[in-house]
Formats: C-alpha cells, sequence, structure tokens
C-alpha cells in the first residue's frame, strides 16, 4: 500500500510540473524587436547624418511619420521581456529619429505602449 500511494505521488508531480514546465519554457527572456545599440546612437550626429545613413545603419523603421514641411520621424522599437516563475511582463522602447529634408534634427528615446513588428 505505501509502495503504490509513493508511486501515485509520484506520478501526480509529474502530471502537474510537466505542463507548468513546457509553459514557462514558452516564454523567452530577452530584448526583441529593432535594438538600436548605444554605438548606432552614438554614431547618429545632429545636422550630419542623413536618411540615408540611417537606414543604412538601423535598416528599416517599424514606423515612419510624414510630420509635414519636409519632415518625417523615424522610430525602432524594442521590447525586453523579463519572465520569473510566476510571469512574464515586458517593456516597450521607442528609439526615434526626426529628419528635417532628410538631415537629422533631432533624436531620443522614450518607453512606448507600440509594439515591435516581430509581434505584429
Amino acid at each position: 500500500m505505501v509502495r503504490g500511494s509513493k508511486s501515485m505521488v509520484t506520478m501526480m508531480t509529474l502530471f502537474v510540473a510537466f505542463p507548468l514546465v513546457l509553459l514557462l519554457s514558452g516564454c523567452p527572456a530577452g530584448t526583441f524587436g529593432s535594438i538600436v545599440t548605444p554605438e548606432q546612437k552614438a554614431s547618429i550626429i545632429k545636422g550630419q547624418t542623413t536618411k540615408v545613413d540611417i537606414l543604412k545603419e538601423l535598416g528599416n523603421p517599424d514606423q515612419a511619420i510624414d510630420l509635414g514641411d519636409g519632415k518625417e520621424q523615424l522610430s525602432y522599437i524594442s521590447s525586453a521581456v523579463k519572465t520569473s516563475l510566476i510571469a512574464a511582463s515586458s517593456t516597450n522602447t521607442e528609439f526615434w529619429v526626426v529628419l528635417n529634408k532628410g538631415v537629422v534634427e533631432d533624436l531620443g528615446e522614450r518607453p512606448t505602449t507600440k509594439e515591435p513588428n516581430y509581434m505584429k
């Protein structure tokens, strides 16, 4: 009887633990999307770097907005995913560049609710 109950506990543990392991392994941690490195950001110089330079260095943006009067904003969005045994969370960040007639006028980074292209 003792031997049977021990086997039953082992089976129940596997029945509960195995799906939990599968569920948690499906949530990889890391940064995804359009990752812009500190070196790439430092290479962008206001008044000098062109749209062609940006596209060559960073690739196609996740979003391009025509701001009118020869201005355009290019946005590169990344998502940092963190996982724990209980939950997963993500933080989206937008690196943006404003171009004026094809030359960088301003740039920056901010948290955003927009999703990277890989999530669409």
